[in-house]
């Protein structure tokens, strides 16, 4: 934690306490959760199922982003830095007098499905969705706190008292840690009245007086369903038929659409309970827009946590000497060797003749390219044009002449690629006595009515005058 400056507490738990933090290297505010149980080794941090849970999650628009792992070997603790948020959704509600607009509480339970779908797609069921875990910034709602996550293929029993007691399952109640994914979806739909009502639903004292108060709403389930969780309970029970008071009591101001989810995701037969991907398909919340971002707010690009590990970047040399030199001959006397020797620039103009066209580009060869594009030559003395309009080289009239139809990008993809190569330069002047100019023998461009070269090329202006020869 050198690097970060704490300055104030935000909240503690029972394995860890949080803390606002501010970056030292960039000045950002983070919070900063720090693991009050003492660890042996970076290995065994990583182990974690509270990492590993944020790492495969990460990232994700409605899930906590985890920015940075700091371990210390000598204490053994280990500080989780994440992004910081303005609120949870408990600091939110408390002490409101009046709701709020069903179009905002549609937006956050929306997104609150959305996390919880891109958990379980991943194999993953929090097991602790309260109020207290659920963050907000901006109208964006995302998920936090993944110390209680299972994995969806491990076997059951699982701990029984896992999920705080208000927002805990029947099936967490009843049985002997036999439940599924399915708690989270319970767990949402008690954060979903108690967003609408800004009070909780089954605020109950201990475990029986919280089964007492589930009844009370939703009446005593099915003899069936409760012979299902006897079985796997080692502890006998039995409750008295008892017809409830139903939740549209409780909220008599609450849509059609609305109720019909909460009484899906209330549902106490786990089985017939909504699944977080059948909730985002709800007519309630099908149709809602992604939440907008303020203006002014600050954008956070999206990063993957970092381990505090320099691996130096690695670096790729192309030595000069390592080039060979490319000899060409041509009509019997030898062409100058190119070498990869820089040759100063000489600046020039972009000279349109009778019937060919200077101009100027950036041209990087090696001699792989006689492989690559056929055969090429490189005219030494090139003095003038003859005339009658006829090439020195090929001796026949441009008008005459069979062209192969080129596109000039595909020669401009060719030089791009090459400008990244190690540089062979050819220095020349401008037309005339000592210009090496480059000619394709095998595909020619024909420019008809002797029209300039295409502006895309002519715009790469740099270092050799290279001559397209009708």
């Amino acid at each position: 934690m050198d690097n970060y400056k704490i300055i104030k507490k935000i909240g503690e738990g029972t394995f860890s306490e949080v803390v606002k933090a501010q970056s030292l290297k960039d000045g950002k505010y983070y919070a900063c959760k720090t693991m009050k149980q003492s660890l042996s080794s970076l290995e065994q941090a990583n182990n974690l199922r509270e990492v590993q849970a944020m790492k495969k999650l990460n990232p994700h628009p409605n899930i906590i982003q985890l920015h940075e792992l700091i371990f210390d070997k000598e204490s053994g603790t280990l500080s989780l830095v994440c992004e910081l948020m303005e609120m949870n959704i408990y600091e939110y509600i408390r002490g409101r007098q009046q709701p709020l607009p069903e179009s905002k509480i549609r937006h956050y339970m929306y997104q609150l499905c959305k996390s919880l779908d891109h958990m379980h797609s991943n194999g993953i069921f929090h097991r602790d969705v309260k109020p207290e875990n659920i963050l907000i910034k901006h109208d964006v709602l995302k998920l936090g706190d993944f110390g209680s996550c299972r994995s969806l293929h491990s076997k059951p029993p699982y701990t029984e008292y896992i999920s705080t007691r208000w927002y805990r399952a029947p099936e967490c109640l009843l049985t002997d840690g036999y439940y599924s994914h399915k708690m989270d979806m319970w767990s949402v739909g008690c954060v979903f009245y108690e967003i609408i009502s800004l009070s909780p639903l089954f605020p109950g004292t201990n475990e029986l007086d919280q089964v007492t108060k589930i009844h009370d709403v939703l009446g005593t389930p099915d003899s069936s369903l409760l012979q299902k969780f006897r079985q796997s309970r080692a502890m006998r029970f039995d409750f008295p038929p008892r017809k409830g008071s139903g939740i549209s009591r409780l909220i008599p101001n609450c849509s059609a659409p609305s109720l019909s989810l909460l009484y899906q995701m209330l549902a106490y037969d786990p089985e017939e309970r909504i699944g977080s991907r059948a909730a985002l398909q709800h007519h309630n919340i099908k149709h809602v827009a992604e939440p907008r971002i303020r203006r002014n707010a600050q954008h956070y690009p999206v990063e993957l946590p970092k381990l505090n590990v320099v691996v130096p970047a690695p670096q790729i040399t192309y030595p000069v000497s390592t080039v060979p030199a490319l000899t060409i001959t041509h009509r019997g006397s030898p062409l100058p060797v190119i070498t990869s020797k820089k040759c100063h620039l000489r600046l020039a103009k972009v000279n349109t003749l009778h019937y060919g066209v200077h101009f100027r580009t950036s041209l990087w060869l090696l001699p792989m390219t006689k492989v690559l594009y056929g055969h090429y030559f490189i005219a030494h003395h090139i003095k003038q044009w003859s005339p009658n309009g006829r090439s020195l080289l090929t001796g026949r009239s441009p008008r005459h002449s069979k062209s192969i139809n080129l596109t000039f990008l595909f020669f401009e993809f060719v030089l791009r690629c090459w400008r990244y190569v190690h540089p062979i330069q050819l220095s020349c002047a401008p037309g005339g006595q000592g210009v090496p100019n480059l000619f394709f023998r095998r595909y020619k461009f024909c420019l008809p009515g002797g029209s300039t070269i295409c502006p895309l090329l002519a715009n790469q202006m740099a270092q050799i005058t290279v001559s397209a020869v009708m």
